[in-house]
Formats: C-alpha cells, structure tokens, sequence
C-alpha cells in the first residue's frame, strides 16, 4: 500500500512540475532590438554608414523615399504555454544619414510621445476558395493512386 502511494505522489510531483513549467512564459526578442550600449559607440558627423551597420546591423527597413533614412525595429515578445505571443516592449530606431553619407541624428521613437511609427496588422487575402478541413479531405479522394497504378508514376 505504501509503494503504491509513493508511486501516485511520484506521478502527482511530476505532472504538477510539468504543468507549473509550462505556464511560465517564453521569451523572445524578434527584429533587431538595439541596446544602448551599441547605440552610444557612434559619433554625429564621423560615423558612416558602412561602420554604422557594423555596429547596429542591417536595418529592418530604409526609407522608400529617402535611402539616407534607416529604420531599426525589435520587439520583446512573451508566450504563455499555447497561447499568442504577447508585445513586452517594442524599441523603433530611426537613423538619418546627410548626403555624405555621415551619421546625422539617431534618435528611438517614443510611441507615448505622439512620434510613432504606426504598425499594421492586416493580411492579404491569397485568390481562392476558403476550404474547411473537411472540404479538404473530401477534395483530396481519388487524386492518388487513379486507375489501379499502385506506386508507379505517370510514364513509367
């Protein structure tokens, strides 16, 4: 009796750690989220852009309309066990070079102070029909193994 009990406390510690480790939330930081250590190594004036990417890397994005105007985007992101991702913190670096290609302001967007860059959330829609896994299933009869070929391919 007492092996017994010993077996199910056993079993109840370990699922209890299991459940408790799966609730604690997964880190991560996506894009490139500068530190400001980094940030402080460039100088206005003297830094190019090639030592500029050296030290904060390729950036997410430039400027369409203007090349000497670098965008730096990274976000902290928390997971709890299957659940979406949820944004901790989100850091925008905007980078402006002058014509000479020399570091001429590098500044993080504050979101809270009205200068943000807004972010969209939308898809595009592919052409097609929006199929049900049932549909799906259904769609997929008889497109393997026609006419009795077994493994064989067409041609052979």
């Amino acid at each position: 009796m007492a092996r017994k009990f010993s077996l199910i406390l056993s079993i109840l510690a370990v699922s209890s750690g299991i459940a408790v480790s799966s609730c604690a939330p997964m880190m991560a930081t996506r894009g490139n989220y500068l530190d400001e250590d980094r940030m402080k190594t460039l100088q206005v004036g003297v830094s190019s852009k090639a030592e500029v990417e050296k030290t904060l890397g390729t950036p997410t994005t430039t400027d369409p309309f203007d090349t000497n105007t670098w965008y730096y985007i990274g976000e902290k992101t928390a997971a709890k066990a299957f659940f979406r991702p949820k944004v901790e913190s989100r850091k925008i670096v905007v980078v402006y070079f002058d014509e000479q290609g020399l570091l001429k302001n590098a500044q993080e967007v504050d979101e809270t102070a009205g200068k943000s860059v807004e972010t969209v959330k939308k898809s595009t829609p592919a052409p097609g029909k929006e199929m049900n896994a049932f549909e799906q299933f259904l769609s997929n009869l008889g497109k393997f193994n026609q006419g009795g070929t077994g493994s064989r391919l067409p041609g052979q």
